[in-house]
């Protein structure tokens, strides 16, 4: 998973191999000042039939 906020370049925030099952996680990120927006990605790499999917992104402020 990459994230980028404002216009900044995207960074690898989390990192997962083929033979890891899926299941939510939380991912804690230090956001830079002043940024008002955030894009979140993701890259499928490899081969094989199966994908991923990211969904239910919830920003929250801690």
């Amino acid at each position: 998973m990459l994230i980028s906020s404002g216009d900044g370049a995207p960074v690898t925030v989390r990192t997962r191999t083929a033979d890891v099952p899926s299941r939510t996680g939380t991912v804690t990120l230090r956001v830079p000042a002043g940024a008002r927006t955030a894009r979140v990605r993701s890259r499928c790499t490899g081969d094989g039939n199966r994908y991923r999917v990211i969904g239910g992104v919830r920003p929250a402020q801690s």
